[in-house]
C-alpha cells in the first residue's frame, strides 16, 4: 500500500527497510514518477542500478548520500530519458560516469553534486570532452557543486553550458575570479548565489553583484577563507547591496567582522540598516558573527513610520547579544524565528520581545545561561483579540510551573478559548516549540 502513487521516499533511518525493501519497488509500481533513497550507505550500487533501470518514467531521483552508488546506477538512470531532477550528493559518482546521463536527458533541471570527493580538475576533464563543444543543458536552473574540488577553469566549463541558470552553489570550492565563471547570458537569471567558505575577493563582487537583478539570496559565510571579510570590506558592499531585493543573505562565520569598528561607527550597524532589516519575509538573515554586539542592531529600528523591519528569520547564535538588544529586536513585528543560542539574553530581555513579535513561533534559546533549562522548554504565547470596543490583551507565560495543577490549568484555559472563538473575530494559539536542550 505505502509503494502506491507517485512518489516514494525512504532514509535509512527508517527500521526495516533494506536491500529487498528496495528491490521490490519497481515490482509494486512500476510507473512511479519520483523516487528518494537516501542515506543507505550498505546497499551497493547494482541493487541502486536494478531498481532504476526498471523505472524509466522517473522524473526525479534523489540518492543523497548513499555513498556506494557510483558507475552503474547512473547507467540505469541515463535510461529515465525525462528525468529532471538528480540529487547524487554524497554518492561516489565520478564525472565520466555521469556523461550517459548528460547526454541522455535534455530536460535536466536541477543537478546536484555536492560532497563527491573524486569531482577534481583532472577527473572532470573526462567529461568535459565526452560533452565536447556543443552539448548543452539549457533547462538546467539550479546546480549544486558544494564540497567539490573544481577550480575556476573546470567550473567555468561546467556553468557556461547552462545558459538558464538560477541557482549556483560553488561554497567550500577553490573558486576564486567570478568573472571567468558567471558569464554575462546568466546574468539575468540567477537569484541564488552561496559562496560560503570561497577565496572570491571582494573587488570580483563589488563588480558582479549589480548586474545580477534578480538576485534574492546570498550567501556570503566565511569569504575569503583564511583571511574572512573585514569591516572595510563590508562597507565597501553596502552601497551594492543596498539596492538588491534580497530575500536572504548570510555572513555566518566572517570572524573579522566587528573587531575593528567601534560602536558608534559599526560596519555591522550600518549592514543592518542599509542591508539586513530590508531582507523579504519568510527568509533568513543569517550572522553568526562572533564580534557582534547588541548595539549593532540598532539598524533594525525604523527611521520612519512606514520602514517597518521586514525580517522574518534572524539567527544570532553565539554572539555578544544581550538584554540591551531587546528593544532593537522588539522593532521587527514580522519576526516568525529568532536564533540568540548561546548569548547573553535572559528572561527579562525575552518579555519585550515576545511581546511585540506576535508572529513569534520559533525561538532557539540552547546554552542561555540567562533563561533556566525549564523555561527553555515551556516559552509560550497566547494572544487574543479582544472583543469589538474592548483592549486588546496577551497572556505570557514566563515558564508553565511545575505539577499537574499548571497544566490542568492550562489546558482548561484552552477549552475556553476553544468554546467562546465564534465571539471573537480572531482566536489562535502558538504552536508549541521545543526551543533547546543543554
Amino acid at each position: 500500500y505505502f509503494f502506491k502513487g507517485s512518489s516514494i521516499a525512504l532514509d535509512a533511518s527508517l527500521p526495516g527497510v533494506e536491500k529487498k525493501t528496495l528491490l521490490a519497488i519497481p515490482r509494486l509500481n512500476p510507473g512511479l514518477l519520483h523516487l528518494e533513497l537516501s542515506g543507505f550507505s550498505k546497499i551497493p550500487d547494482s541493487a541502486f542500478a536494478s531498481v532504476v533501470l526498471k523505472l524509466s518514467s522517473l522524473r526525479t531521483l534523489v540518492l543523497r548520500g548513499s555513498i556506494k552508488v557510483g558507475v552503474d546506477t547512473m547507467r540505469a538512470a541515463s535510461k529515465c530519458c525525462d528525468l529532471k531532477k538528480l540529487n547524487i550528493n554524497y554518492t561516489s559518482v565520478s564525472p565520466v560516469s555521469l556523461l550517459p546521463l548528460l547526454l541522455a536527458c535534455p530536460n535536466l533541471e536541477v543537478l546536484k553534486l555536492a560532497g563527491i570527493q573524486n569531482w577534481t580538475d583532472a577527473t572532470f576533464n573526462h567529461l568535459n570532452a565526452g560533452m565536447g563543444d556543443t552539448v548543452q543543458l539549457p533547462h538546467l536552473h539550479t546546480l549544486k557543486l558544494r564540497q567539490t574540488s573544481l577550480s575556476d577553469n573546470s567550473l567555468s566549463s561546467f556553468v557556461s553550458r547552462c545558459p538558464s541558470l538560477e541557482r549556483l552553489d560553488m561554497s567550500f570550492t577553490p573558486v576564486r575570479r567570478l568573472a571567468n565563471i558567471i558569464l554575462p547570458t546568466s546574468l539575468s537569471y540567477i537569484n541564488k548565489l552561496s559562496l560560503t567558505s570561497t577565496a572570491v575577493a571582494i573587488k570580483d563582487l563589488i563588480s558582479l553583484l549589480p548586474h545580477l537583478i534578480q538576485l534574492q539570496n546570498l550567501s556570503l559565510g566565511a569569504l575569503g577563507k583564511g583571511t574572512s571579510m573585514t569591516d572595510g570590506g563590508l562597507r565597501e558592499m553596502i552601497p551594492v547591496l543596498e539596492p538588491l531585493q534580497l530575500s536572504s543573505i548570510s555572513l555566518v562565520g566572517n570572524i573579522r567582522l566587528g573587531i575593528s569598528s567601534s560602536a558608534a561607527n559599526s560596519a555591522i550597524l550600518c549592514f543592518f540598516r542599509s542591508v539586513g532589516r530590508k531582507c523579504k519575509a519568510s527568509h533568513s538573515s543569517k550572522l553568526g558573527l562572533t564580534h557582534l554586539r547588541a548595539s549593532d542592531l540598532e539598524g533594525l529600528i525604523p527611521l520612519a513610520a512606514d520602514d517597518v523591519s521586514l525580517l522574518e528569520n534572524l539567527i544570532l547564535n553565539n554572539t555578544g547579544v544581550d538584554d540591551s538588544a531587546a528593544p532593537f529586536l522588539a522593532s521587527c513585528p514580522h519576526l516568525v524565528t529568532l536564533g540568540v543560542a548561546g548569548t547573553k539574553i535572559t528572561r527579562e530581555g525575552l518579555f519585550p520581545i515576545l511581546d511585540s513579535c506576535a508572529q513569534l513561533q520559533n525561538l532557539d534559546l540552547t546554552s542561555c545561561r540567562g533563561v533556566s533549562v525549564t523555561d527553555r522548554r515551556r516559552f509560550f504565547e497566547v494572544r487574543i483579540p479582544s472583543h469589538p470596543g474592548q483592549a486588546s490583551h496577551s497572556v505570557f507565560s514566563r515558564g508553565m510551573g511545575k505539577g499537574k495543577g499548571s497544566l490542568m490549568y492550562l489546558f482548561d484555559w484552552m477549552l475556553k478559548v476553544i468554546f467562546n472563538s465564534f465571539i471573537t473575530s480572531t482566536t489562535w494559539l502558538s504552536r508549541w516549540d521545543t526551543l533547546g536542550v543543554d
